[in-house]
């Protein structure tokens, strides 16, 4: 067993520290930073605002499933246009759909 505070045979005091660990990234969410964020929130309303009145949709951290009956395969882009949908807001998108 450890703790914090040992002592060397010599009965000197020994002080560890736990460091702890911020990941940045994990297998399932990125970590974003402020210049990550302005970049995807501009670009996200040039593309509306560009497309507008066309038939075409912008979306941004929604999950976008490429392969009907597997549910894994998926992915989450910062920012996509999905032209020929009636602009409108959705919780994913299926290309199958």
């Amino acid at each position: 067993m450890t703790s914090e505070n040992q002592t060397t045979p010599e009965n000197q005091p020994i002080t560890t520290k736990k460091e702890v660990f911020y990941p940045n990234e994990d297998e399932t969410t990125v970590g974003e930073n402020y210049d990550h964020l302005y970049a995807v929130l501009n670009i996200f309303e040039v593309l509306k605002e560009y497309l507008k009145g066309q038939k075409a949709n912008v979306f941004s951290k929604q999950f976008l499933y490429f392969s009907r009956g597997f549910p894994k395969l998926l992915t989450v882009p910062d920012v996509m246009v999905i032209f020929g949908v009636e602009p409108g807001g959705r919780d994913s998108y299926k290309l199958w759909e």
